[in-house]
């Protein structure tokens, strides 16, 4: 996608929903170096990333904790998942 300035715009896909946007219109979920899965609301946090919409439609039966373990790389514990799809419902409400 291009703006008027010819500027690119990068385009991510959504994991629980295969949507394509603009980055801006998704929060991103990053697997930190560390081992931590958490809402990045910079997108700019080092680490593997994935990409949810952030008009809340897909933070709920949509979102599977395999699909977000998969693109992530990394096995997230029953405990991490429970704070995190917390997180991620807190990040897309409606405002």
């Amino acid at each position: 996608m291009v703006t008027r300035r010819n500027r690119h715009v990068p385009l991510r896909t959504c994991v629980a929903c295969g949507k394509k946007t603009e980055k801006e219109a998704l929060v991103r979920l990053v697997a930190r170096p560390d081992g931590a899965v958490e809402v990045d609301p910079s997108g700019k946090a080092p680490g593997r990333g994935a990409y949810v919409c952030r008009d809340g439609g897909c933070s709920g039966d949509e979102l599977k904790k395999s699909r977000i373990d998969s693109t992530l790389r990394r096995s997230t514990t029953e405990q991490e998942w429970s704070a995190l799809s917390s997180s991620i419902r807190a990040a897309t409400a409606p405002e």
